[in-house]
C-alpha cells in the first residue's frame, strides 16, 4: 500500500485529488495538511510513503516545507504538485530535496506512474520542465563565474575597461597609467583571459553587461 500525504490550501484540489488516488488499486491518502508547516508536522505523525505538495501555501511553502520533510525522515519521498513552472522554483525545489516536480494538470494516469516511479528511486520532471531546470542550472553557473570574474577584478583593470570603452588604445592607456606599451598589452590580454572574451570590444559588452562600467 503506497501510503499518501496530500499537502495544499485549497480545498476542493485536495478533496479531488483524494479521489483520484484512492481510485488507483494499492494507494492510500494517510493525511492532508493545508499549508508547509502542518505537513511537517504530519510528517513526524503518519511517516509517509509520499508528499504530494503544492508550492503557495500559508505559513510556510511548499520549497522550504521539502528540507524539514527530508530532516524528519530523508525516505520520505516528497512531489510538487503546482501550477507554477517558473525556472527558480523547479531549481530551488531540487536544492531543497524534492524528488519530483509536476504540474497540476498532470493526466490521472501518468500520475499514478509518476508517482511509482518516485518510489523506485527514480527523480521525475514533468512536461516540459527539464528544460527550464537545464536552463536555471545554466543561469546559476553564469552568475558563479560572473562573481568569480569580479572577485577577480582590481580597481586599475575596471579603469583599464573603462579606457578601452572610451576607444583608447594601448599608447594611450600606457601614457595614462605610466605604464610601458608592452605592459599595457599583457594587462588587457590578462583581462580577455579573466573576462573569457575574444577582444576588446567583447570585453566592453561584457563589462556593460554586468556592471562593471
Amino acid at each position: 500500500m503506497i501510503r499518501v500525504l496530500i499537502a495544499d490550501d485549497h480545498a476542493l484540489l485536495t478533496d479531488s485529488l483524494k479521489m483520484v488516488l484512492e481510485s488507483f488499486d494499492g494507494f492510500q491518502v494517510v493525511g492532508i495538511a493545508h499549508d508547509g508547516w502542518q505537513a511537517c508536522e504530519m510528517c513526524k505523525e503518519i511517516r509517509p510513503d509520499v508528499v504530494l505538495m503544492d508550492i503557495r501555501m500559508p505559513i510556510l511553502d511548499g520549497i522550504n516545507a521539502i528540507a524539514k520533510i527530508k530532516d524528519v525522515d530523508p525516505g520520505i519521498k516528497v512531489i510538487i504538485l503546482t501550477s507554477l513552472e517558473e525556472k527558480n522554483h523547479i531549481f530551488k525545489a531540487f536544492m531543497n530535496g524534492a524528488d519530483a516536480y509536476l504540474m497540476k494538470d498532470t493526466p490521472p494516469d501518468r500520475l499514478k506512474v509518476l508517482i511509482q516511479c518516485v518510489l523506485w528511486g527514480y527523480q521525475v520532471l514533468g512536461g516540459e520542465l527539464k528544460e527550464l531546470l537545464d536552463s536555471a542550472c545554466r543561469d546559476r553557473i553564469q552568475d558563479r563565474k560572473r562573481d568569480q570574474v569580479l572577485a577577480a577584478l582590481k580597481e586599475e583593470d575596471v579603469e583599464i575597461i573603462k579606457c578601452i570603452s572610451e576607444g583608447k588604445n594601448n599608447n594611450e592607456i600606457a601614457e595614462i597609467f605610466g605604464y610601458a606599451n608592452g605592459t599595457v598589452k599583457n594587462k588587457v590580454t590578462r583581462l580577455l583571459e579573466i573576462t573569457g572574451t575574444g577582444n576588446r570590444a567583447q570585453l566592453v559588452m561584457f563589462a556593460l553587461k554586468h556592471n562593471i562600467i
